[in-house]
């Protein structure tokens, strides 16, 4: 408050006189336990302030949809006003009433941890963990928590690696970032299916994973309340621009994909991409399968300590472009 120079600041005002208005304005003026409907929101919206009851019934209005900012919009008169509507009332009564939970009250009162811990260890032996609706809820919000923490390290990320991997129709991503601190974190992008084949295809896929994980709420399974999810445009930002590291496949398509993404042209959206990508690094599994026989006097030595000169002599002829499969070792 003592830094803020505007001279009618909402937020200053409620900094002075919020503690008042939330013993006036209560959820049921009977059970005064149970707090006010008033509620502030700090995140990446901004400060703002709303009826926690209205939003969670989805009501319409300045007040349930959380955009009060203003020094204007928070008057005595706007919430006695807004507490005496016939919507506000009967949101409020199916707040109190309905969702009580152990003497807490409201629609967001969260199943025991002894319910999580289960789900996960349920999830590590490789059991089913959403047979019901509850549990796959709940799944999600231990995948929402998991990506809230990614999105806070990424956000503060000195440097960051990337490894990207394809099968099967499908794009794996992954990362492992570093923070001033040296303090190093390791997770999962996402994936990205039936994306299409060629370099364009593939760097929009990696475009399109990024951005799922930057957004918040993506996916919510059952949203019932309409939780609208949003890209975090900031941390998109930081990421693009702090991404000096990539492991891809040693396939055309995969390498000129990493090409693509640290040179604008070659990106064709009029930006690069990755401003800060210097290195691409090629799968070692992957690319050893691609040399030829006479490329890497390493491999024909450990073929042959292995299965001998005489079968080396005799694949050399029958697969002279590669060294052979595991595969077509055991059918040998």
């Amino acid at each position: 408050m003592n830094s803020c120079t505007a001279s009618q600041c909402g937020r200053c005002k409620w900094t002075r006189l919020g503690a008042k208005w939330l013993t006036i304005f209560l959820l049921d003026l009977l059970n005064p336990g149970y707090g006010s409907w008033i509620s502030v929101r700090d995140d990446d919206e901004g400060w703002r302030l709303g009826c926690e009851c209205c939003s969670a019934a989805g009501n319409k209005g300045s007040l349930a949809e959380f955009t009060v900012t203003t020094y204007d919009g928070l008057q005595n008169c706007n919430f006695r006003k807004h507490q005496s509507n016939p919507n506000h009332k009967a949101a409020a009564a199916e707040y109190v009433t309905c969702h009580r939970v152990a003497g807490k009250v409201g629609f967001n009162v969260a199943p025991p941890e002894e319910f999580f811990a289960e789900l996960i260890q349920s999830i590590l032996d490789g059991k089913s963990s959403c047979s019901d609706k509850k549990s796959a809820k709940a799944v999600w919000c231990l995948h929402e928590s998991i990506r809230a923490m990614d999105r806070k390290f990424l956000g503060q990320a000195e440097k960051i690696t990337l490894f990207r991997d394809e099968r099967k129709a499908r794009l794996a991503l992954r990362f492992r970032a570093v923070k001033k601190d040296l303090s190093v974190r390791t997770g999962t992008f996402g994936q990205e299916r039936n994306f299409g084949t060629g370099a364009s295809n593939i760097t929009e896929a990696t475009v399109n994973i990024i951005k799922r994980l930057c957004t918040s709420f993506q996916g919510c399974r059952h949203n019932v309340w309409g939780i609208k999810a949003k890209l975090n445009k900031k941390l998109w930002k930081h990421i693009r621009n702090h991404v000096f590291m990539m492991t891809v496949d040693a396939a055309s398509d995969e390498v000129l994909s990493a090409e693509m993404m640290r040179c604008g042209r070659l990106f064709g959206k009029g930006s690069t991409l990755f401003k800060a990508l210097q290195f691409v690094l090629r799968d070692k599994t992957h690319a050893s399968r691609r040399l030829s026989w006479a490329s890497h006097c390493h491999i024909c030595i450990t073929y042959i300590k292995l299965f001998g000169a005489r079968f080396i002599a005799c694949a050399r002829h029958i697969l002279p472009e590669r060294p052979p499969t595991k595969r077509e070792i055991t059918k040998t």
